[in-house]
């Protein structure tokens, strides 16, 4: 969030986005790569948790690291994790990036990111009380709800590659649409300059 913030509403507030623009770099092409140095960082910040989680159960439980024994699937359903933890980081730099097109100063973009990321841990919400059988095709339909029941199933073990796939489509569909708007929203001086 706050490197999002600062990549387009800061430059605003600092006025260093005039000076970017006066490049001969295609707007689309800076935005792109400002959407991809987010994604870089949440994508970072995803590992670091996930390496967390992993040390604190190996290292700091008993039951719940005998509970998770993935066996040989240990490898794939960390790939798999990985490849989920992308496309949410995708999915929350599209909305970041969004909100800080929309915002003047750095301050006014925290502060409409910060209910809207609030509203994505719902859906987390929502899985607690379902069992990972009892888990339906539209658990992996509905954009990131989807992102915690895959993570589900991969915790108890359980890979399900049309669960990913659905996932991970449906995911990429949504950060499709909210970069082209967001593309659109670049392309206009209103947006841009403050």
């Amino acid at each position: 969030s706050p490197a999002a913030a600062d990549l387009f509403a800061g430059e605003k507030e600092r006025k260093t986005m005039d000076a970017l623009l006066m490049t001969p770099v295609n707007r689309s092409t800076l935005l792109s790569a400002k959407f991809f140095t987010i994604v870089s960082i949440a994508t970072i910040i995803g590992l670091v948790t996930l390496a967390v989680l992993a040390v604190e159960i190996y290292f700091f439980t008993d039951n719940l690291k005998s509970g998770l024994a993935f066996g040989d699937d240990f490898w794939l359903i960390m790939v798999l994790a990985l490849i989920i933890n992308l496309v949410y980081a995708m999915f929350c730099a599209s909305i970041l990036m969004m909100t800080s097109i929309v915002a003047k100063t750095v301050k006014e973009a925290n502060s409409y990111a910060s209910p809207i990321m609030m509203l994505t841990m719902f859906p987390a919400f929502f899985t607690t009380s379902v069992g990972v059988n009892e888990l339906g095709l539209y658990h992996f339909v509905i954009p990131i709800l989807n992102i915690f029941s895959s993570y589900k199933e991969l915790l108890y073990g359980v890979v399900n590659f049309e669960h990913i796939l659905i996932t991970v489509l449906s995911n990429l569909a949504v950060v499709f649409v909210l970069f082209m708007i967001s593309r659109v929203m670049f392309l206009k001086e209103k947006w841009v300059m403050n």
